[in-house]
C-alpha cells in the first residue's frame, strides 16, 4: 500500500468501509492502476470484488450502486483529462447519482491517487436530513400555497422538529462549523438568532458524548459554555477593530481542535446507532 501514500487515517476509513460492507469506489482510465489497487484493498479484507468496466455511459455504474454485488467497485472510465468537457460530466454524475451510495472514491490518475474522498456518518446524516427537510417544505408550501409566501417566526427551530435527534446533531454541528470556519464566531453569530438558540442544543449534545466517555465532549462543551458567555457581552460587533479579544481566543482554540470532524462524525454515530 506504500506505493499509494494513503494516510494512517486513510487506510482506517478504507478498512472500516469495508467492514461495514459499504461501497469503495475506484475511478480510473488505466485498468492495470485500477487493478492493482482493488488487489492491495482486497488484501485488507477478505471481500468479493464486482469489476465494473465504463466507456461513455455512467448508466451502469448507477445500477451497479444501486444494486452492488461487491464491497468494492471499479470504474474504468475510458476518458482523458485532456477532454475536460466528458471529464466533468461524469464527475457530475457521479457525485448526483452515485456518490450518496458509496462509503469511499478514490481517483487514479498517472499510476497516483488524484481525489480521495471518506463520506462520513455526518455527511450522509446531513443529507438525509436535507432531504427530509426539503420533502417537508414542499408538503407544506403544497398544503398552503396561499401562505406559502409567509415565513415563520423561527424557520429553522420549526423545521428542525421534524427530524430525527442524529439529522438535527448533523444539521447544528455543520451550520455551526462552516459558520465559525469561514467567518469566526462573529459569522456564525451575524447569519442569524440561531447562534445562541443552537447552543442550548450543542450543549446537550456535549453531555451526550460525555456519557458515552467519547473523547473530546467534555472540551466541547466548556468550549460552548465560553462561547455563550462572551456571545451574551455583545448585541452586535460593527468595527473590526473592536472584536471581542475574548472571541478571538475562542475561534484560536477551536480552529487548533484538529479532530473536531471525527468527534462529530462519532457522536452523531454514536446517537444514530443508538436509533436503530
Amino acid at each position: 500500500m506504500q506505493h499509494w501514500n494513503f494516510k494512517e487515517k486513510e487506510l482506517h476509513h478504507i478498512q472500516s468501509c469495508l467492514n461495514e460492507g459499504r461501497i469503495v469506489l475506484i475511478q480510473g482510465d488505466n485498468m492495470h492502476d485500477l487493478q492493482l489497487l482493488k488487489d492491495d484493498l482486497t488484501a485488507m479484507s477478505d471481500v468479493p470484488v464486482f469489476e465494473h468496466h465504463i466507456y461513455q455511459s455512467i448508466e451502469e455504474l448507477c445500477m451497479a450502486v444501486e444494486h452492488p454485488k461487491a464491497k468494492i467497485i471499479l470504474f474504468y472510465a475510458n476518458v482523458h483529462h485532456s477532454d475536460f468537457e466528458l471529464y466533468l460530466e461524469i464527475q457530475e454524475a457521479i457525485i448526483e447519482s452515485v456518490y450518496p451510495a458509496i462509503g469511499i472514491f478514490i481517483e487514479l490518475n498517472d499510476h497516483k491517487v488524484l481525489n480521495y474522498h471518506y463520506q462520513s456518518t455526518h455527511e450522509i446524516i446531513l443529507r438525509q436530513a436535507s432531504d427530509r427537510l426539503k420533502r417537508y417544505e414542499l408538503k407544506q408550501n403544497e398544503s398552503q400555497p396561499h401562505q406559502s409566501h409567509i415565513a415563520p417566526l423561527d424557520p429553522r427551530k420549526y423545521t428542525l422538529n421534524q427530524l430525527t435527534l442524529a439529522e438535527q446533531m448533523a444539521v447544528r454541528l455543520a451550520y455551526m462549523n462552516t459558520g465559525i470556519e469561514k467567518g469566526g464566531i462573529m459569522g456564525w453569530y451575524q447569519t442569524g438568532e440561531p447562534v445562541i438558540t443552537d447552543i442550548a442544543p450543542l450543549k446537550s449534545y456535549a453531555l451526550i458524548g460525555c456519557k458515552h466517555r467519547i473523547h473530546g465532549s467534555e472540551w466541547f462543551q466548556n468550549w460552548l459554555i465560553s462561547v455563550e458567555a462572551a456571545l451574551k457581552q455583545i448585541t452586535l460587533v460593527k468595527d473590526i477593530d473592536n472584536y471581542p479579544a475574548s472571541l478571538k481566543s475562542l475561534e484560536r482554540v477551536y480552529s487548533y481542535w484538529e479532530d473536531r470532524m471525527n468527534y462529530f462524525d462519532t457522536l452523531i454515530k454514536t446517537v444514530h446507532s443508538a436509533a436503530l
